[in-house]
């Protein structure tokens, strides 16, 4: 099981031997944090406890802490205690009924307009994020690397061929690979119910150098 960019090496390190380790990880992270910011797929579902009368919540995924954040709010739901207790989601709250914003890197306040508690509910909040590693973080999740390597490595492999000033360049390789990405991108969209257009996927790789 792949757990970290230096397990991917040998996946890509065999069609670009001339390129050194370092380049071939930065390419590696660089392509896993496109993947995640375009897909919207990586996302963490956490519960907090509700506050009679309060409107703001500060929301603190742990991986906010670990190298990751947060960049869109997906889902908003409050919770009975009896829907707490049988397990069900919730009450799904529309977009227009609050506001978020983020103050720090590790902190997502949602404010709502009107308190959506009257009690005091334990696990009574809960809430869906999309999260993409900081720039300058290795920090990967296993299970998402996993499922979706494909578009992960294709997109480290475009971003190699698409270097112009190395002697790897290879207009052909980069537009192969970077299809492969757009679809696995495409895929996870779909398997993650996000509605995005195709058409906004980033499509030159060379801009993310």
């Amino acid at each position: 099981m792949l757990a970290t960019f230096s397990d991917m090496l040998p996946y890509i390190s065999p069609y670009v031997p001339k390129a050194d380790d370092p380049l071939l990880l930065q390419a590696l992270q660089k392509s896993y944090r496109t993947f995640c910011f375009q897909s919207e797929a990586f996302r963490v579902v956490e519960t907090y406890d509700s506050v009679a009368d309060q409107q703001t919540y500060a929301v603190t995924p742990a991986n906010l802490a670990t190298g990751h954040q947060g960049i869109r709010v997906i889902g908003v739901w409050t919770r009975t205690s009896q829907q707490v207790t049988d397990g069900d989601d919730g009450q799904f709250i529309p977009v227009n009924k609050y506001r978020v914003s983020f103050p720090s890197e590790s902190v997502i306040n949602i404010f709502f307009f009107n308190a959506p508690f009257d009690e005091v509910i334990t696990d009574g909040l809960r809430v869906e994020v999309a999260l993409v590693p900081n720039m300058d973080s290795d920090s990967v999740n296993a299970h998402f690397l996993n499922r979706w390597s494909e578009g992960v490595i294709a997109g480290a492999l475009g971003i190699l061929y698409g270097m112009d000033d190395k002697e790897w360049f290879n207009e052909r390789a980069l537009d192969r690979h970077m299809n492969i990405f757009i679809d696995q991108v495409s895929f996870a969209k779909r398997e993650t119910e996000v509605e995005n257009s195709h058409a906004n996927i980033v499509k030159d790789f060379r801009s993310w150098l």
